[in-house]
């Protein structure tokens, strides 16, 4: 499953995601403590993609 890195303004503050999954399947939010990476979930979220696509 191929994963999308994007960068999203909140509140004025530049927020990085990473995406994957079909567009149209159930949304998850895995948070990860600073200064963790978010890379550290890169194995979970090819599972959850995968449980859910």
């Amino acid at each position: 499953m191929k994963t999308v890195h994007a960068t999203t303004q909140v509140d004025g503050l530049d927020v990085f995601d990473r995406e994957a999954g079909p567009q149209d399947g159930p949304a998850g939010l895995l948070l990860h403590g600073f200064p963790s990476s978010s890379r550290l979930y890169a194995p979970r979220s090819s599972g959850c993609t995968a449980a859910t696509g």
